[in-house]
C-alpha cells in the first residue's frame, strides 16, 4: 500500500510556552533531524539519520568534510532556518518511500528513506 502523508514540524523555542506541535511521521524523522543535527554542528546526530550504506561511504569521506559540505549545502539553500520553517511528503510503503522537504512553500527534491533494523534512515546523500 502506498502512504502518502504530509505533516509539519514546529519547533517549541526555550523560554516561550509550548506550542501545539504535529507529530512526525517516522519515515520523515531522519530527515528532520538531518536538518537539525547540521543546523547545530552535532556529528553523531547526523550519523545516526543515515542507512549503514551511507554510513559506511561516509567513513571513507571523513565525518568532518561531510558535515562541512552539509553545512555550506544547508546555509546556500535555506539560509538562517528555523525547525518550523519545515514540512515534509511521504510517498512510499512501510519500507522505503521519498520524503520531500517543503521549505517554506516551496518543495525540493525527494531523498530515499529505508526502513533498516525496524527505523527510518536516509538512503542517499
Amino acid at each position: 500500500m502506498i502512504a502518502v502523508a504530509l505533516f509539519i514540524l514546529v519547533a517549541v523555542s526555550s523560554g516561550q510556552a509550548p506550542t501545539k506541535a504535529v507529530e512526525i511521521i517516522p519515515q520523515a524523522r531522519p530527515v528532520a533531524v538531518w536538518l537539525k543535527a547540521v543546523k547545530d554542528g552535532n556529528q553523531e546526530q547526523l550519523k545516526s539519520v543515515f542507512s549503514e550504506t551511507m554510513r559506511r561511504k561516509f567513513d571513507d569521506e571523513g565525518w568532518d568534510k561531510v558535515m562541512s559540505v552539509y553545512q555550506e549545502l544547508f546555509r546556500k539553500e535555506f539560509g538562517e532556518y528555523r525547525d518550523e520553517d519545515f514540512s515534509f511528503q511521504f510517498k512510499g510503503d512501510e519500507n522505503m518511500g521519498t520524503v520531500s522537504i517543503v521549505y517554506r512553500g516551496k518543495t525540493l527534491p525527494g531523498l530515499q528513506v529505508i526502513r533498516e533494523n525496524n527505523e527510518w534512515k536516509v538512503d542517499e546523500r
